[in-house]
């Protein structure tokens, strides 16, 4: 009986003991991870709670729907974006009242407005914030891009720099909209233009950032489509005269084209002319800049281009004095090619050089006579050309000048000339043009080229000319010029 007691006593003190440290386990527990959830749910309510009410209106100008959309991106996670519809269904404006009223009635603490403004290539995105308690400006903040593509990452960029700006709203008090002003027609007569003027000065100090309600659905569509419209302080959208950024470009041509060639013998009479009439020709020319997706650098600006043109009907006729007087000589070519590398830098986005450096040939051929030979001059090419806008984006002065050291001018000439003593070339060039937004290009242009030579003679190599040919005994000076207008159109992407 004693050791039953015994066993039950020492059973009773276990089960005792073991209670108590049960339940404080289940009370630690619970405290534990009640604990975790009620920060956590603390935590949560507090975020939404310091989550700013922020209302966005539409941008205006160009690419203004991308700017907004990257802005209002850029600032979700610290403020809440209502909608700018409600926003002036409630009432609310640009001006302070407005504000004011409209955040009165959706409890919102800051009101946003932007514009996109262009200037050549470069877009610049400024931003204002506005404290919806007051209506008076927070703040304003800006960002420039170089380029449509990068639009939204000014939106992002300025997007980031608000957040510290809609920090700082306030939402009017629960009363304001009972204490608001009556409205126009309770005011006095004499009261209400000076309440206007007041209540406009801030919205005329800020135009540029609270468009009209027409102009922000202008330009939230034109964001929209993807279209490139400007307002009057912006390039217009339906065209760019130099598109300086571009990955390559192509182009065809027709025009006219007339050689005039003079040889002059020294000390002695019988000078050696062609005077061509005009012929027509066509060109077609291209250059890309392969680096320009690789890079946004300095290489993206460096490129290949070529040209090349020939007659498309040409014909010769004897000289005076010739043995072919008044009949067409055979066989009468012209062309050109050149190629070259070139480089590319904008200056204000506005004028754009470009210097270039290559190889060319340049060739003129006749059939059998006795005044002059065919010719064929192969070169190398050092130039330097300009684009000028003209005060509207339709129309650019393209000007330009090269020199041409001459290699060889074909053995033809050594042959019947003599040995050459000199030979150089040079170029000027000009015409106006222009390029509409979707890529098509135009233009009218001219050239003028000139190649001075010198021979020796065949006298000073010993050997005697020809009767009846072509042949030229004394030394002997040269002057090659040709004459070049064309009208083209191209692409450029």
């Amino acid at each position: 009986m004693r050791r039953k007691l015994t066993t039950f006593l020492l059973l009773l003190m276990v089960a005792l003991m073991a209670a108590p440290a049960d339940a404080r386990r289940r009370r630690w527990g619970r405290a534990r991870w009640g604990k975790k959830v009620k920060k956590k749910r603390r935590h949560r309510g507090a975020h939404r709670r310091t989550k700013k009410r922020v209302v966005v209106l539409g941008f205006s100008g160009p690419r203004a729907g991308q700017a907004r959309a990257a802005f209002v991106g850029a600032i979700r996670r610290s403020a809440r974006v209502l909608s700018a519809g409600k926003f002036s269904q409630a009432g609310g404006s640009g001006e302070p009242a407005g504000i004011t009223a409209g955040c009165a009635k959706l409890r919102c603490d800051a009101v946003v407005s932007g514009a996109v403004a262009k200037r050549g290539r470069r877009y610049t995105l400024t931003v204002s914030v506005f404290d919806g308690g007051t209506g008076d400006r927070i703040g304003r903040r800006a960002a420039g891009v170089r380029g449509k593509r990068r639009i939204r990452k000014a939106g992002f960029a300025v997007g980031r720099k608000c957040s510290r700006l809609i920090a700082k709203g306030r939402r009017p008090a629960r009363d304001a909209v009972a204490s608001a002003p009556p409205p126009p027609e309770a005011e006095q007569p004499a009261a209400a233009p000076e309440k206007t003027a007041v209540a406009q000065a801030p919205s005329e100090k800020d135009d540029d950032l609270f468009p009209s309600q027409g102009t922000r659905e202008k330009g939230a569509k034109d964001g929209e489509d993807d279209s490139d419209s400007d307002d009057d302080t912006t390039v217009s959208k339906r065209a760019s005269s130099t598109r300086t950024a571009g990955l390559f470009s192509i182009g065809a041509s027709v025009g006219m084209a007339k050689r005039s060639f003079s040889l002059e013998p020294k000390g002695t009479q019988g000078e050696r002319t062609y005077d061509g009439g005009w012929y027509p020709e066509f060109a077609v020319a291209a250059d890309v800049y392969p680096l320009a997706l690789a890079t946004r650098g300095f290489l993206k600006n460096l490129g290949v281009g070529a040209n090349f043109s020939r007659h498309l009907t040409i014909s010769t006729q004897g000289g005076e004095g010739s043995q072919s007087n008044g009949e067409d000589v055979a066989d009468t070519g012209s062309q050109q090619l050149l190629l070259d590398l070139r480089l590319r830098v904008d200056f204000s986005d506005k004028a754009t050089l470009l210097g270039f450096t290559g190889f060319g040939m340049r060739d003129f051929t006749l059939g059998e006579n006795d005044v002059l030979t065919s010719v064929s001059y192969k070169f190398v090419r050092i130039g330097i050309s300009g684009v000028l806008p003209l005060g509207t984006p339709l129309l650019a002065l393209h000007v330009g000048m090269e020199a041409r050291p001459v290699l060889t001018l074909g053995q033809e000439v050594a042959d019947h000339f003599g040995k050459r003593e000199k030979a150089f070339g040079w170029t000027v060039m000009g015409g106006v043009g222009g390029s509409l937004s979707f890529g098509l290009l135009y233009f009218a242009s001219f050239e003028y080229q000139s190649y001075m030579t010198g021979f020796e003679g065949l006298e000073a190599a010993e050997i005697t000319p020809e009767k009846g040919s072509v042949d030229m005994g004394p030394a002997s000076e040269g002057n090659d010029q040709y004459f070049r207008v064309w009208l083209g159109l191209g692409y450029a992407l």
